[in-house]
């Protein structure tokens, strides 16, 4: 970005120099967005309630079965969630995904799938893991999140990817806490935020306007960092005799070079838009 671009911060560096006035600065900040309007605000707990409303019809429709499971019948039960199901993909469909009605109608179908699998599993007892629910429930949404270019579709994929990973590796391989390899789960995990949020990043500088939001990457770079937090609170509180087997030096090593990279990006994001 050159001098001129209207950012914020240039606009506050021009305040600085006295070259605009608390008036004219706070009139920029409006005309360039970043301080929203009425319209904006109303904009913005709609879209909320919206998603709101979405999250709560699936949670709906979740506890209805619960509660309503031995008096209801298979047929009853598998009726109820494939139309609710259906009825959501048909409102997307008729919607569009180009308005946020049509990306949160696809959003609930994404949760519906889930509560689809998690009926057929009760009704027919199937036996599989957890892990396997929630890697199926991905597989099945994955060509919606691939059209929807909805950012609550792709933390919702991501979520489901991490939790049958980390369920993967309680369930199947590592059953047992605190051994040698069990803080390769954190580890992984770390690894697999970085990987979205480099890819996120990426994308985003390529010019893909629907992922240009801040939250999103903040979140995942916050799970991240977290997935870091758990070992490293672990190795301090571990049993002295025991520590060296959780390669205490290894989690540290990793542990400052994330906050070392995240603080040189940021500092390297904040030059690029001054």
């Amino acid at each position: 970005m050159n001098e001129w671009t209207a950012t914020p911060e240039h606009l506050r560096r021009l305040a600085q120099r006295g070259v605009l006035t608390s008036t004219a600065l706070e009139r920029a900040l409006r005309i360039t967005g970043v301080v929203p309007d009425g319209g904006r605000w109303r904009s913005f707990v709609s879209d909320l309630l919206l998603l709101m409303g979405s999250l709560m019809l699936a949670a709906g429709v979740i506890f209805f079965f619960a509660y309503n499971w031995a008096d209801m019948g298979r047929l009853q039960k598998f009726g109820l969630v494939q139309i609710a199901l259906l009825g959501a993909v048909m409102t997307a469909s008729y919607l569009g995904l180009g308005r946020m009605t049509g990306k949160a109608s696809l959003l609930l179908a994404s949760f519906l799938v889930g509560a689809f699998l998690a009926l057929f599993g009760q009704v027919y007892q199937t036996g599989a893991d957890a892990y396997e629910l929630f890697l199926g429930w991905a597989a099945l949404i994955a060509g919606w999140v691939l059209i929807g270019r909805f950012s609550f579709l792709w933390l919702l994929l991501l979520a489901l990817l991490e939790t049958g990973y980390i369920l993967y590796w309680v369930q199947v391989l590592e059953p047992a806490w605190l051994t040698r390899r069990y803080l390769f789960l954190f580890e992984i995990l770390f690894g697999m935020n970085v990987v979205a949020l480099a890819l996120w990043e990426w994308l985003a500088s390529r010019g893909v306007e629907w992922l240009s939001g801040r939250w999103a990457p903040r979140l995942i770079g916050s799970a991240a960092h977290i997935s870091l937090t758990i070992p490293m609170i672990i190795v301090i509180f571990s049993d002295p005799s025991r520590r060296q087997d959780l390669f205490p030096g290894f989690v540290q090593l990793l542990s400052v070079l994330a906050v070392a990279i995240t603080a040189w990006f940021s500092s390297a994001r904040s030059r690029t838009c001054s």
